[in-house]
């Protein structure tokens, strides 16, 4: 019975023999295929507009997203694997983003958002905003109070003396 460095030696001697067959245009074919391969998948979350029309073949739709949005709408885009890009609408006050996307990944996009939506209200709800009187209010009532920390220091000077 042959020990194991005998196996090992056969096991080269094996893979040497197998390669030996291999040919420059098989290893060309070879990495023909795995870049095929590579181009076919689509990538999910945000691409340039172009690329998205390219593997969209044109079919596009688009919604407005706000700046102050927009973090929200990637979060939920990327949770359901959604391809889109961003363009920027700056002849607008404030700038709006436009959000295109494949009109193919429709229902994936629907629910996506429709929960982006829920979240949006749902922000929009517990948001709490003072009337300007009661912040002027506050302001000068701040005003008026000294500050914690100077206080400590006055005292500390008057122990020392």
């Amino acid at each position: 019975m042959p020990d194991g460095t005998e196996k090992d030696v056969r096991n080269v001697v094996d893979l040497v023999l197998q390669c030996s067959d291999i040919t420059k245009e098989l290893v060309q074919q070879a990495m023909r295929d795995y870049l095929q391969q590579n181009q076919d998948k689509s990538t999910h979350g945000k691409t340039s507009l172009r690329k998205l029309a390219e593997q969209s073949n044109g079919n596009l739709d688009s919604i407005e997203v706000s700046s102050a949005n927009l973090q929200d709408f990637k979060e939920t885009a990327k949770k359901y694997d959604i391809t889109y890009a961003i363009k920027q609408d700056s002849s607008t006050t404030p700038p709006t983003n436009h959000v295109f996307f494949a009109t193919n990944d429709t229902d994936n996009f629907k629910r996506a958002f429709t929960e982006y939506a829920a979240e949006v209200s749902e922000k929009a709800k517990t948001r709490y905003e003072i009337p300007r009187e009661q912040f002027k209010a506050r302001a000068a009532k701040i005003e008026k109070e000294p500050r914690k920390k100077e206080q400590v220091r006055t005292r500390e000077k008057q122990e020392t003396r």
